[in-house]
């Protein structure tokens, strides 16, 4: 396998080894953004003529900046993320000749996104793994008896791009995808996808 439990710890003791060496440029931050998430769903009943919902979504996050090397840090983050989705724009008003319903996802997700940043002059690249948990998750399908579709841990990969006004204040741009954050509780789901794009604003104290 390619991740063993000694690589891993292999992994952590360098990790550690940069980031304490440079303890005394850690900065402490927090970020605070607003986006768009899209989530994408296979639907098994072929009841859908639009097989995805979007919303708006806000991110709020604490991070820590730790330097590793001149161009490179380790930038792990915790962040909460409020998401409020449905197809109500997108759908069709009859689909078959019967009314398409609309369906509905809202909830707090936690987030946790151990990235890397690279830095080149006033802009900077993150990039790196994120875990979605879910706090408190819903999804309806209005007047139908489908079985209702159940929040779960997901995994994926996020990638930004920003911007250093100063020592304390830059900006960004993040797109970041998990696979599979909703499941089936009957025959409904095969699989799903969910996407987000969040624009935001950093403080570094």
């Amino acid at each position: 396998m390619p991740f063993t439990k000694s690589g891993i710890k292999v992994l952590f003791v360098v990790l550690m080894f940069f980031c304490f060496s440079n303890a005394q440029e850690t900065k402490y931050g927090a970020r605070l953004g607003l986006g768009m998430s899209t989530v994408s769903f296979d639907d098994k009943t072929n009841y859908y003529s639009n097989e995805s919902i979007d919303g708006v979504t806000i991110e709020g996050a604490f991070g820590v900046l730790m330097p590793m090397a001149s161009v490179f840090s380790f930038h792990p983050e915790l962040a909460f993320q409020f998401v409020d989705m449905d197809n109500e724009d997108s759908n069709n008003d009859y689909y078959y000749g019967y009314e398409e319903p609309i369906v509905t996802a809202s909830g707090i997700n936690l987030l946790i996104n151990p990235l890397f940043r690279i830095s080149f002059f006033r802009f900077f690249f993150d990039l790196g793994p994120s875990f979605n948990w879910s706090i408190n998750s819903k999804w309806d399908v209005e007047d139908t008896d489908i079985a209702e579709v159940n929040r779960k841990f997901a995994y994926g990969f996020l990638g930004g791009f920003g911007f250093k006004f100063s020592r304390h204040w830059e900006i960004d741009g993040r797109f970041v995808f998990w696979t599979n954050p909703y499941e089936e509780t009957d025959d409904y789901m095969s699989s799903s996808l969910m996407s987000t794009l969040v624009f935001s604003g950093n403080y570094w104290f």
